[in-house]
């Protein structure tokens, strides 16, 4: 007799496993007819149930501990039968060697443990899914080893930046990757009734068969439809079980799936599944290589299969004719077919794609970029990165052609499975990529000395890139030759600074704590682009350039609009305590720079945190003085100075309710306030807000007071509300 002890090198504990049914019991005549007889007395249970679907949990959870316990006494049979035949054969053996002759007795023996070990071997057979063994096979040592080394155990977790060994924090991270990727995700009520909306096709009023009663000719039929050996849900009954009892189980099932209808949910077990992992390939602690698989009972797979036949039937009325997967009658050579007669119709007929299709294409993006064809910047300067001073548009024509560089370089130098494919591309790019010293020099292989037009791209592309010097991983990466391009791209300058201040204007136009409408006017305003009269004026759209403030003549640049005229030099006058303590100690001077564009000698002293909050004022300043001038000369309103002062209180509000969560509508518990968004005191005071003594509110409290909101009193015009509450809201 051999035992061993086999023990795991790692800290993971494997559990037990989830029951599942013995299908061998299935084949002893004893145990299904005692199971008929339960199931004869669970049915008299029925009506003290308030639904047949409670009924049927009680008779799945009836049946687990039913076949449990039969197993269980039926695996204590055969252990002792076989510790009964271990003893026999010692003791035959002994009285062998005492001179009786015992063959025969040892041999029945061994012959009765030969079958039980062979019992015991096909249940190690079907647990793991080897489907290529044939029966006489014996279980080797590599059979063993195989399943050992096929690994359906984690024992290590790459998880948080560090890679766990442990059970529980393996399981741990299992569980937060699961949680954030099948999290419950919003959806936009109004957007998904807009999308169905635009469907046109409906199931027909003539599919009555949708609407009909279910009929135990399609249960059967639908249970006809599975594969048995397969793995159950959380119950443990697999298909074998139904086949075994469908006559007694058949008509109660058809009541349950029949009653589902009329229910409010599910019962629990058909809302129920085992999340499995199957390992890919690549790297085991990585989760993203272990596939999640749900087992579900096979009581929801059946009703599941009921439904997808019926809406089978009706599903070549509904989808469009070019999907050809998973529909009844179609074919997936349709569609080649399709796609062949299509080139070969275009061919015959010389029918060509339009020359200009990706320009059209960037025309009709630029259109919805800037609202109107006048694009108020060169296209190469918007395809910049924001850091650069663009605005990171795609830039299709670097894409396709990196796409199509990187795929036919990759052709010619790496192995591949297209074997025809990279002999023809290392034929007519073998003479280019031996200059470039990609491939080497080979004389007994033919190359082509002239490049086709294809191929002559490449070769161009490459030159206006100066990409010629890179190896070969960067050239077969196309990600790698548009990052490259791109990290090549020069700072857009700004008017009147140097290069790395241009460069700190850039990544204070894209600060992420601002808003979208804020960004896009502090990037406006670094390009000198926005739509002012003078600019206007430049290119022919306004009848004059001076500013449109009454007593004003002078002309109306973005200079001019936002620090120069009366009205911006006394909204900043006024709105002084509301920056003034967010800038560093020292007598700083607020100039056009650091005002307009965030840069400049007070700006290096501030903290971080200190000049978000400086920069978000100055922001809302800037967006008050804008605001104000479009109603003026759109609208014809003039805005007094303490409405515009009130707009600019407003928007601070807006942020702080943005970036702490204290919006309309929203009751939570209020979170501390950062030091460098608190409210700061000033010692400025000035009239207009009560008292301007110690006891009164100063200007300075107004930043991001809690009560500042409640302090603002009621605008005296429509207008003005409309606009306050317009700001609010964004």
């Amino acid at each position: 007799m051999l035992s061993c002890t086999l023990s795991l090198p790692t800290g993971v504990t494997v559990g037990g496993g989830l029951w599942r049914l013995n299908c061998s019991l299935l084949e002893d005549e004893d145990v299904v007819g005692e199971y008929r007889e339960r199931f004869s007395q669970w049915q008299t249970l029925q009506d003290f149930y308030d639904s047949r679907a409670q009924w049927w949990e009680m008779v799945k959870d009836r049946t687990r501990q039913f076949f449990r316990k039969v197993g269980k006494n039926k695996k204590n049979r055969e252990k002792r039968h076989m510790m009964g035949l271990q003893k026999r054969l010692q003791r035959y053996f002994n009285l062998l060697n005492n001179g009786l002759d015992f063959s025969e007795d040892i041999k029945k023996v061994k012959k009765e443990m030969s079958v039980l070990s062979e019992t015991q071997s096909k249940g190690v057979i079907l647990r793991s899914r080897e489907r290529d063994l044939e029966e006489g096979e014996k279980c080797t040592r590599y059979f063993f080893k195989k399943i050992i080394t096929r690994g359906g155990a984690i024992t290590s977790l790459k998880t948080g930046g560090r890679e766990v060994h442990t059970t529980k924090e393996i399981l741990s991270g299992v569980t937060e990757f699961y949680e954030a990727l099948y999290c419950k995700k919003d959806v936009e009520s109004d957007t998904l009734r807009e999308v169905l909306g635009f469907l046109e096709k409906k199931v027909s009023s003539q599919s009555e068969l949708l609407s009909q009663d279910l009929t135990i000719l399609e249960l059967q039929n639908a249970l006809k439809g599975f594969k048995r050996e397969k793995s159950p849900g959380m119950d443990g009954l697999p298909l074998e079980f139904y086949q075994t009892f469908w006559d007694i189980l058949a008509h109660d099932l058809l009541t349950v799936f029949s009653e589902l209808e009329t229910l409010d949910r599910l019962p629990d077990s058909f809302r129920l599944g085992i999340v499995s992992l199957l390992y890919k390939k690549g790297d085991k602690t990585d989760l993203k290589n272990w596939r999640p698989i749900t087992l579900l009972n096979f009581d929801v797979k059946l009703f599941s299969k009921i439904l997808a036949t019926r809406m089978s039937t009706v599903l070549e009325d509904v989808i469009h004719p070019d999907q050809a997967c998973a529909v009844p009658g179609r074919k997936i050579t349709d569609s080649l077919v399709l796609i062949r007669d299509a080139i070969c119709y275009a061919r015959d007929r010389n029918i060509r794609p339009p020359k200009h299709f990706l320009s059209d294409l960037e025309r009709a993006a630029f259109y919805f970029l800037w609202g109107s064809k006048w694009e108020r910047l060169k296209r190469e300067v918007v395809k910049k990165r924001p850091e650069n001073g663009g605005k990171g548009l795609p830039d299709p024509h670097l894409f396709l052609a990196s796409r199509f560089t990187a795929l036919h370089i990759g052709y010619a130098v790496t192995p591949s499975r297209e074997n025809k494919t990279a002999a023809m591309a290392r034929f007519w790019m073998g003479s280019y990529l031996r200059v470039l010293k990609i491939l080497p020099i080979d004389l007994t292989t033919p190359v082509a000395f002239n490049l086709p037009k294809e191929y002559d791209f490449i070769k161009k592309f490459l030159k206006k890139k100066s990409l010629e010097t890179q190896d070969a991983t960067i050239l077969t990466n196309h990600k790698s030759l548009v990052s490259l391009v791109q990290d090549r791209e020069p700072v857009s300058p700004v008017p009147g600074l140097t290069l790395g201040e241009a460069k700190e204007v850039w990544r204070n136009a894209a600060h992420p704590a601002l808003q979208n409408r804020h960004k896009d006017l502090a990037w406006m305003v670094a390009h000198e682009i926005l739509p002012v009269r003078a600019v206007m004026h430049s290119r022919g759209m306004a009848k004059n350039a001076i500013c449109p403030r009454s007593g004003c003549k002078n002309p109306e640049t973005v200079r001019h609009l936002l620090w120069e005229c009366g009205a911006a030099r006394d909204l900043w006058a006024t709105t002084g305590p509301l920056y003034f303590p967010c800038l560093p100690v020292g007598g700083v001077q607020v100039d056009y720079k650091l005002a307009i564009l965030g840069v400049g000698r007070g700006s290096k002293d501030c903290p971080a945190q200190q000049f978000t909050s400086l920069w978000l004022t100055f922001n809302a300043i800037k967006d008050a003085i804008w605001t104000t001038r479009n109603l003026l000369v759109g609208k014809h309103v003039t805005v007094p100075l303490h409405a515009s002062e009130r707009i600019v209180t407003s928007t601070l509000q807006g942020y702080r309710a943005l970036l702490f969560g204290r919006g309309a509508g929203v009751t939570r518990k209020r979170p501390r306030t950062p030091p460098y968004l608190a409210a700061r005191r000033c010692t400025l005071t000035t009239s207009g807000y009560g008292n301007s003594g110690p006891a009164g509110r100063r200007r300075g409290d107004l930043l991001w007071a809690p009560e500042a909101v409640a302090q603002v009193p009621v605008l005296e015009t429509r207008v003005m509300a409309h606009l306050i509450r317009t700001h609010s809201r964004s």
